[in-house]
């Protein structure tokens, strides 16, 4: 850990930086989905010496989301070098949010997808916007390597779609290869890793987990 590393680990252990204030990635809700416009990697320090989503976010129309009534949900980044370990950061974010009691009964997911921790933890469906594809046949076609207008819809919606959407999320979340020695395959994945869900109200959920290198928090409110 070099010097500026350590300046920035005690300014956390002193108070002077907060999780509250690292770099947000994404913000979602009933109007659509917001990236920072610097994601997949935002500038650590400057968010933390000045956080401002609102000035960072763009309205980012290739993926949408689907839940039920007013909800939001945030998910915020920042290495984990900052930080002793993934228990003493989420000792750090619970005495933040000032959650007492962690429930170990709550969810937990040794390996997920951050597509499928939305959606089965949160309750948030993403998704590619393919009516926004279907109104920009260039773009369409350099993905499926064809003529958009001698396919079907069917095919338009099976043939590459998702290969569509992890291009979209690795604007966000940078993807990784995923070897999976016993099926002896390989595929591109949003993957986390320790995923654990620190309260939940029915109203509120707060949550962390981990991803190459990364700590991760998730901000939930209905």
């Amino acid at each position: 850990m070099n010097l500026d590393d350590v300046k920035v680990k005690e300014k956390f252990e002193k108070q002077e930086y907060t999780l509250d204030s690292i770099p947000r990635l994404v913000l979602m809700n009933h109007t659509g989905v917001y990236v920072n416009k610097n994601a997949p990697y935002p500038n650590e320090i400057e968010s933390l010496e000045n956080f401002d989503f609102e000035k960072s976010k763009i309205k980012f129309d290739q993926l949408q989301v689907k839940s039920y009534g007013c909800w939001q949900l945030a998910v915020a980044m920042i290495s984990s070098k900052y930080f002793e370990s993934r228990a003493k950061f989420d000792e750090l974010y619970t005495n933040e949010v000032e959650i007492e009691h962690i429930d170990t009964r709550l969810e937990k997911a040794d390996r997920i997808s951050i597509a499928k921790a939305f959606e089965s933890m949160f309750n948030v469906k993403m998704s590619l916007n393919l009516e926004l594809y279907k109104k920009n046949k260039n773009v369409m076609e350099y993905y499926l390597n064809c003529n958009v207008n001698k396919m079907e819809n069917k095919s338009l919606n099976q043939i590459k779609e998702n290969e569509m959407f992890y291009e979209e999320m690795s604007k966000i979340f940078v993807f990784r290869w995923y070897l999976d020695e016993d099926q002896n395959t390989k595929e591109k994945t949003h993957m986390l890793t320790n995923f654990r869900m620190l309260f939940n109200d029915g109203n509120s959920k707060l949550a962390t987990a981990e991803r190459n290198g990364f700590f991760l928090i998730f901000d939930y409110l209905y």
